[in-house]
C-alpha cells in the first residue's frame, strides 16, 4: 500500500471492485506487469537474442541480468499457474515457453553461476508444467509443445561447457594476480579484509609478487588444469551415455578437499572447492527434465487410451521418440501405476538405491537431493 497525494491509501496492484476467483484476482494483480511481459515475448522471438556481458572486464564483469531472470521466471510461473486455474491454457503455455526461452538466452554464458541460475529457473518452470499435468488440463498439442521445449535442455552438456569456461577463468585469474599483486586478491573476493588496500599495500603487494618466479605461477596453472582434467570435467564427461556417477563425484570432491597447501596448489585450493557440487546439481536438473518429458508422454498415452500404460516401453516411439534413461546408473527410469489410477515415476538418485519412490525431506521441508529417490508423482485428491 502507498499513500496517494490526497492522503488516502491506494493499492500498488490493481484489484477488482467485487470478489472474483483467486486465480482471476491473481491475474488481475499481475496485469500491472503485462507491458513488460509483452516486451519479453517480443524479444524472445529474436532467435539470436542474448544478454550482453563485458567479459573483458574480468572480475569486474557484472551479471545483473541473472537476478532479474530468476525474478522474471518466478513471475511467469505464477502467471502460468493462475492462468491454468482460470482455464486459460494458451496463456499458461505461452508463459512456460517464454521461461524456456529465457533459460536458453543465457546458455552460452561460460560461467558456473549463470548455469546455476538456469537450473533454479528450470525448477521454477517445471511447477506450472506439473500443475497442468496433475489437474489434467493439457491437451495433446500442448503436451507435444512442452516435451519439445524440454527436449532441448541438456544440462550434462552445459556442465562441460560451463566447467571449461571456469577453467579458462581460473587461468586468467592466475595471470591477473601475477600482474595485480595482493590487491588482485581483494578484487577476486579472496581477501578477508573489508578495507581496501592502501597505496603502500598495493606497492608492497605488487613488489612481492614480482619477486616470485614466473614458473611458480605456471606450475599453479598446471595444477588447476590437472584438477579440471582429472576430476571435474569427467564428472559429466560421458555425454553420449547420459550418465553421472555419484562415486566419481565423491572422488572428485574428496580430491579437492584433500589438497594440501603446497606452493603449486595454492590457486587450486582457493578456486576449486566451490565447483565440486556443480555436477550433482546438473544431474538433478537433467533428471527433472527427463522425468517431466516422460510425464508428458504418459499423459498423452492416457488421453489416447483412457489410462496410463503398464510399462514405459509402451510410450516409444508414438508418444515420445526415445525414452531417456536414469542419469545416475544408465538404467531405465523406475515406473509403476498406483491403485488410484495415477503413477509414480522416479530416478534412484544420488544414493543409487531404489527406495520405491520415496522422497526424503530436509528440515526446511524441501526434497533432499542426497537421500531417497528423485520422484515425479501426483498426490491423491
Amino acid at each position: 500500500m502507498f499513500a496517494a497525494k490526497s492522503g488516502a491509501l491506494t493499492n500498488y496492484f490493481p484489484i477488482a471492485k467485487e470478489p472474483q476467483s483467486p486465480a482471476v484476482d491473481v491475474l488481475l494483480a499481475l496485469s500491472r506487469f503485462e507491458t513488460n511481459r509483452q516486451l519479453l515475448i517480443a524479444a524472445s522471438a529474436r532467435p539470436q537474442a542474448r544478454f550482453w556481458v563485458n567479459y573483458d572486464a574480468g572480475f569486474a564483469s557484472l551479471l545483473p541480468h541473472l537476478a532479474r531472470m530468476k525474478g522474471c521466471s518466478q513471475f511467469l510461473a505464477l502467471h502460468a499457474d493462475a492462468a491454468l486455474k482460470a482455464g486459460d491454457r494458451e496463456t499458461a503455455l505461452q508463459d512456460i515457453n517464454l521461461l524456456f526461452r529465457l533459460m536458453e538466452a543465457s546458455r552460452s554464458e561460460p560461467t558456473v553461476i549463470s548455469h546455476l541460475v538456469r537450473i533454479a529457473m528450470e525448477q521454477i518452470a517445471l511447477q506450472p508444467v506439473w500443475e497442468g499435468l496433475a489437474d489434467r488440463q493439457w491437451n495433446d498439442a500442448d503436451l507435444v509443445a512442452l516435451e519439445g521445449g524440454l527436449r532441448k535442455m541438456d544440462f550434462l552438456a552445459d556442465y562441460q561447457f560451463a566447467m571449461r569456461g571456469e577453467r579458462a577463468c581460473n587461468l586468467w585469474a592466475v595471470d591477473f594476480i601475477r600482474k595485480a599483486g595482493i590487491s588482485g586478491l581483494s578484487e577476486m573476493g579472496v581477501s578477508e579484509s573489508n578495507a581496501g588496500p592502501t597505496d603502500l599495500d598495493q606497492f608492497l603487494g605488487r613488489a612481492v609478487f614480482e619477486l616470485i618466479p614466473a614458473g611458480w605461477f605456471n606450475q599453479n596453472k598446471l595444477s588447476l588444469c590437472r584438477m579440471h582434467d582429472n576430476y571435474l570435467l569427467p564428472l559429466a564427461g560421458d555425454v553420449e551415455r547420459r550418465v553421472v556417477r555419484p562415486a566419481t563425484i565423491q572422488q572428485a570432491n574428496s580430491a579437492i578437499e584433500r589438497q594440501r597447501m603446497r606452493p603449486y596448489d595454492a590457486f587450486s585450493r582457493t578456486l576449486l572447492p566451490a565447483l565440486g557440487r556443480f555436477a550433482e546439481k546438473c544431474a538433478r536438473a537433467q533428471s527433472s527434465v527427463d522425468l517431466a518429458r516422460v510425464a508428458c508422454a504418459l499423459e498423452r498415452y492416457r488421453l489416447a487410451n483412457g489410462q496410463f500404460p503398464d510399462t514405459l516401453e509402451a510410450l516409444a516411439p508414438k508418444f515420445i521418440e526415445k525414452l531417456p534413461q536414469d542419469v545416475i546408473n544408465g538404467q531405465p527410469l523406475k515406473y509403476h501405476r498406483t491403485d488410484d489410477g495415477q503413477f509414480v515415476l522416479y530416478s534412484v538418485g544420488l544414493n543409487e538405491t531404489d527406495d520405491g519412490g520415496q522422497i526424503v525431506l530436509t528440515k526446511s521441508g524441501n526434497a533432499d537431493i542426497n537421500k531417497g529417490d528423485w520422484v515425479w508423482l501426483y498426490l491423491a485428491k
